[in-house]
């Protein structure tokens, strides 16, 4: 058994920038010649990195990087986020493009907001009195989630009020209940929903305003529903938002975006009848060699994968035994040969040779959906930007 010093970084999250930019483009042909793209980078850009995954973005897929005397793209590039802090964060970090705010925030948030030129939900009628001068909002229409927003029967009474202040939105949206679902039909009754709003804001308003209703899923699934900007969020990072959707086209040319690694700290041998973890729920039933990884809940790999999960290493998979830990769990990995301290192990993505751990089998041992996995992925761990 070959023991060397641990050194380097202990847990670590890689982002491939090319996977994260052939999605975009997908999605970019998949919304038409004059839809444009919000890039949902909501809950740390779903585990991602929302830092990481603005930067390439804003730098790489952005009408405003493209070279002077080039064909460009004109079609915009939001960027869509839960809370203003989110927000803010992006400006901080020279992020220019338009942002919404898709989460409800406090009204003293609003000047902030409205200086830094950021855009934000109206989905309470007791905001409207509160909007600064020159803010940026978006009305959100309920059609049938019921979370956010006015319902129908309400805009009257918004518009009315809106126009005695003079305040006029920049657009308005909604969001499909059930659109996984493909066998639904609730997503016509809330388009129909959609276009009377629509209709209301029209007469109100002559100018265009932005309108907006699918996520991925959506996108996906319905070309009548894309209107000016299509949300995509799980489908950036390459990963399906339902089971029931991967056979579509689309679908199955995606690249998952992230790879999680970690090393091994330790390994040890384990004699027959030892008990490994807390509760000594496993017990070995043959001498084995195991490895110590500095990973666990806290760090978002997932209690529920005791004894089920499974990592690489060198090609291998090595199963997970006994509990995860708040912060290490403990890998079988008595078929690699002469295993080390401080080798790189994949916990979830592809390994350096090939092999790879889905998202999607990792949510059904979980018995979950892909978004839980990735945005649980600890923020603290560091987000490696790589080719």
């Amino acid at each position: 058994m070959r023991e060397r010093a641990f050194s380097g970084t202990k847990t670590w999250v890689e982002i491939s920038a090319f996977a994260l930019l052939y999605n975009y483009r997908l999605f970019r042909r998949l919304a038409g010649k004059t839809a444009g793209i919000m890039a949902v980078v909501k809950a740390n850009a779903y585990g991602h990195g929302m830092a990481e995954v603005a930067k390439i973005l804003a730098t790489s897929a952005s009408p405003k990087s493209q070279v002077p005397g080039s064909k460009t793209d004109s079609r915009p590039l939001w960027f869509g986020v839960d809370s203003g802090a989110e927000a803010l964060a992006l400006r901080g970090i020279g992020i220019s493009e338009p942002i919404l705010v898709l989460g409800l925030i406090c009204p003293e948030e609003f000047r902030g907001l409205t200086a830094n030129n950021v855009s934000f939900v109206l989905a309470r009628k007791e905001d409207i009195d509160l909007l600064p001068p020159r803010a940026k909002f978006q009305i959100k229409i309920e059609t049938g989630t019921n979370r956010l927003g006015f319902f129908p029967q309400e805009l009257p009474f918004v518009i009315r009020r809106l126009e005695r202040l003079r305040k006029r939105p920049e657009g308005f949206y909604t969001h499909f209940a059930d659109a996984e679902n493909t066998h639904s039909r609730f997503w016509k009754r809330q388009l129909v929903e959609f276009r009377r709003a629509e209709g209301l804001f029209l007469r109100a308003w002559s100018a265009p305003l932005f309108k907006h209703a699918s996520a991925t899923a959506a996108a996906l699934q319905y070309p009548s529903a894309r209107f000016d900007i299509v949300r995509v969020g799980i489908g950036l990072y390459g990963l399906e938002p339902d089971p029931r959707l991967r056979a579509l086209p689309v679908v199955q040319k995606l690249r998952p975006v992230l790879s999680w690694k970690t090393r091994t700290v330790q390994v040890k041998k384990v004699l027959r009848g030892a008990t490994v973890g807390y509760d000594r729920t496993f017990r070995a039933r043959r001498p084995m060699t195991i490895a110590v990884l500095p990973v666990g809940y806290w760090d978002g790999y997932d209690r529920g994968l005791s004894s089920r999960g499974v990592v690489l290493l060198r090609g291998k998979r090595a199963r997970v035994i006994g509990r995860v830990c708040m912060n290490m769990t403990m890998v079988d990995v008595s078929d690699v040969p002469r295993p080390g301290v401080g080798e790189e192990v994949t916990l979830l993505g592809k390994s350096r040779n090939g092999e790879e751990i889905t998202v999607a089998n990792m949510a059904r041992q979980l018995h979950t959906i892909t978004y839980e996995v990735v945005t649980r992925i600890n923020p603290l761990i560091p987000r490696v930007i790589v080719l």
